[in-house]
């Protein structure tokens, strides 16, 4: 049966030959292979184009649970949770988390010490959630790390302690986790948990906007326009603030607009300049609706119910 889920697997990665592959998974699967269960079930569950479909994939996920296959479980309270093939069912999402937690699946216990933490499906318990994740990092999961280290970041569950989370976002770092990447970076940066080094804060951010992370390619701008541990390079930063603007980061949308605004390395275009403040505005980035303000006497309607009160906060 092994060999039937292996071709399965390998089969389904060429778009021709994805029902060849479905079909010698489903021969495993109805031949009891958990393994082939819960692939089968996986794919009809997040790729099945239709309702149907998306209901075997649960009923081959609860199959592979059946055989105590943790992964299975995984993903299965992960559909329960959003409602993805079935409808949604808190309480047994957390009963199989609880389960595969039991079994050891690493996966597991992240998600259900991520619920534990902000108290999603489940009563708070942040001291719980904290221990979960350093049971799963044992195991060598790079997004146990990176969790560990947010909740020693913040001090939740656990006195806070800012070389240990430097020290767990590291690890996940170098495993190759971009968030965490930016989380060492930034460390480095403002010397948190870590001797300030500022070439090294460039390094890390700049493998995580590498990764597409966008607050680490504003970071990374930042350092490059204004020459922070690197040599200034103007022209590098507006590349990197146009990256982090196409992912509609409002900070990089802002800081974008006064470089048009203000013709920095650039051409001065007013124009490119109000249409990039007014959308980092439409994103709620408080300076940008102060900047609009003060410069654009006319405003829409839409931009006027944003400068109301209790508005979104935007990121920095």
């Amino acid at each position: 049966m092994g060999s039937l889920v292996t071709m399965g697997r390998q089969l389904i990665n060429d778009s021709d030959l994805r029902t060849e592959g479905l079909q010698k998974l489903l021969c495993a699967s109805l031949l009891g292979e958990a393994l082939a269960q819960r692939e089968l079930g996986c794919l009809q569950l997040w790729v099945g184009q239709t309702p149907e479909e998306k209901a075997q994939g649960i009923y081959w996920l609860r199959q592979a649970v059946k055989q105590n296959d943790t992964e299975a479980m995984y993903c299965l309270s992960d559909a329960l949770h959003k409602g993805q093939g079935t409808p949604a069912n808190p309480q047994e999402a957390i009963q199989l988390l609880e389960l595969g937690n039991s079994l050891g699946n690493s996966d597991c216990q992240i998600a259900l010490g991520a619920a534990l933490m902000n108290g999603v499906l489940v009563k708070k318990d942040c001291e719980r959630g904290h221990q979960l994740f350093q049971i799963a990092a044992l195991q060598g999961s790079t997004w146990a790390h990176y969790q560990l280290g947010k909740s020693y970041d913040a001090g939740s569950g656990v006195e806070k302690n800012g070389q240990k989370a430097f020290e767990c976002f590291l690890v996940a770092a170098k495993g190759g986790h971009d968030l965490a990447m930016y989380c060492v970076g930034m460390h480095y940066l403002l010397g948190i948990g870590a001797l300030e080094n500022k070439a090294a804060a460039v390094t890390w951010l700049k493998k995580a906007a590498d990764q597409g992370h966008a607050a680490a390619m504003h970071s990374l701008a930042i350092m490059l326009a204004n020459g922070d541990g690197v040599k200034s390079n103007p022209k590098q930063a507006k590349i990197w603030f146009e990256k982090a603007a196409e992912l509609d980061y409002s900070a990089s949308l802002r800081k974008l607009a006064l470089i048009y605004f203000e013709g920095t390395s650039v051409e001065e275009d007013q124009e490119k300049a109000r249409q990039l403040m007014a959308r980092a505005a439409s994103l709620g980035d408080e300076h940008a609706l102060e900047w609009i303000d003060m410069n654009l006497p006319q405003k829409p309607d839409w931009l006027l119910n944003l400068m109301q009160p209790n508005q979104g906060a935007a990121n920095d």
